[in-house]
């Protein structure tokens, strides 16, 4: 799924190797699950006991709650459909805002995209969420090191027992220093 400063959304899948695009009435509900967007229609349609008709039913409601309110009941959507999560996001794409919390820390934090120079001059810039966290963490990013990267990606490896080559780990970890800015 994508979106713009307007709200405008899209959904793009790629399915037996064709593209497939839903944007305007093709998208009447711009939520996702792991399926196809067809098919979660269906359910939705049929009434179907689904992630997708749960986050699909909340979002038809959001627009009734109150401006105060959305954000938490954003979340609380989240957690109804979540199987394992992590963290959860919620993005406010008009006001270039974005609110996460994590499995270890259920405090809501956010950043504001107005406060980043995203020109190539600026260094890469990283948060590490296990540290501790104010509200709004916007000015408490730092640039981009190598090991803490290599770090914090072993740990997770690790935690989730995720078995991987070691030739193939040390591709994922060489990544980011392969990304090139252009302006």
């Amino acid at each position: 799924m994508v979106c713009d400063a307007t709200g405008a959304a899209a959904v793009i899948e790629f399915l037996n190797g064709e593209m497939i695009v839903y944007k305007g009435t093709d998208l009447p509900i711009p939520v996702l699950e792991n399926d196809s967007y067809a098919t979660s229609m269906e359910n939705y349609n049929r009434q179907k006991s689904c992630r997708y008709t749960t986050a699909a039913k909340a979002f038809e409601q959001l627009a009734s709650t109150p401006k105060e309110d959305q954000l938490e009941f954003a979340f609380t959507t989240l957690e109804e459909v979540a199987l394992d999560a992590s963290w959860s996001i919620v993005y406010d794409i008009k006001n270039g805002q974005i609110y996460f919390n994590t499995a270890s820390n259920r405090d809501i934090s956010l950043f504001n995209l107005s406060t980043f120079d995203f020109s190539c001059a600026t260094p890469k810039l990283l948060f590490d969420l296990d540290k501790s966290r104010s509200t709004d963490i916007s000015t408490h990013f730092v640039a981009f090191d190598f090991s803490i990267n290599r770090s914090k990606m072993n740990d997770g490896i690790h935690t989730n027992a995720i078995r991987l080559p070691k030739l193939f780990i040390e591709a994922l970890e060489q990544y980011p220093l392969t990304c090139k800015c252009e302006d």
